[in-house]
């Protein structure tokens, strides 16, 4: 905010000069308007008003988002996600605690990810396809925000630096010629998330010595099955 009055041409040169690319609009009374680069730009942060007037509406300012835990008589555990835009690996753990206290090491459970609470595509038309951080895709069940924050000395030598994250098999792959601190996304798509939150909980749930399959499954939860926890963010 300027108080000083100012030369309106000279003004738009000097922007004109230092931000080439950019999109800069300056305004001394309702009548002078200067400008400058007065075309369509992708639109970046004004996004997130809109969508924080939207969540409040539909969601209210009380909103808790939450992730399901059920089990069924054929020991089956049913992870089921609502979109928690916030969840990471110490949400994990507190679900990992519960099934802990609720399974029986002497048997083998199978892990089974829920993402039906959304139906179809969770994309929007012009959406980037590309492995960006500010492109990670969401999903019912997305850990970290569907991103990955990973230190790669080499393809052997890879550190999580999200805490309590693993490095699973399908980031190792994604690793390639990536060295140094790395941020980007692990998904293309929604239903990639799911899988890669997937990948974190069988992980976790193997480390603490819980025998489950090999490959947990995608599906949904069946009506007859039991909640035993609901986690809320």
């Amino acid at each position: 905010v300027y108080t000083k009055p100012f030369d309106l041409k000279l003004l738009k040169k000097k922007l004109i000069q230092k931000y080439p690319n950019a999109g800069i609009a300056v305004s001394i009374s309702q009548k002078d308007n200067l400008i400058i680069n007065d075309h369509l730009f992708v639109p970046a942060s004004l996004i997130k008003i809109a969508t924080a007037t939207a969540a409040l509406f539909y969601l209210e300012a009380n909103h808790r988002f939450k992730t399901e835990v059920y089990k069924d008589k054929r020991n089956n555990i049913y992870i089921k996600g609502y979109g928690n835009p916030v969840f990471s690996g110490h949400d994990l753990d507190d679900i990992v605690k519960v099934i802990l206290k609720s399974m029986s090491p002497e048997q083998t459970y199978q892990l089974i990810i829920d993402g039906s609470v959304f139906n179809g595509k969770l994309s929007f038309r012009g959406q980037p396809q590309n492995d960006r951080y500010y492109n990670a895709p969401v999903s019912a069940l997305a850990t970290n925000y569907n991103t990955a924050y990973i230190n790669i000395k080499d393809i052997e030598h890879v550190t999580s630096l999200y805490s309590s994250t693993p490095i699973t098999p399908s980031l190792t792959k994604r690793v390639k010629k990536r060295r140094g601190v790395q941020f980007f996304s692990i998904a293309a798509n929604s239903d990639e998330g799911n899988r890669y939150t997937g990948e974190l909980l069988e992980a976790k749930l193997k480390h603490s010595y819980l025998t489950v399959n090999t490959s947990f499954k995608i599906g949904k939860t069946p009506k007859a099955a039991k909640l035993i926890y609901t986690h809320y963010s």
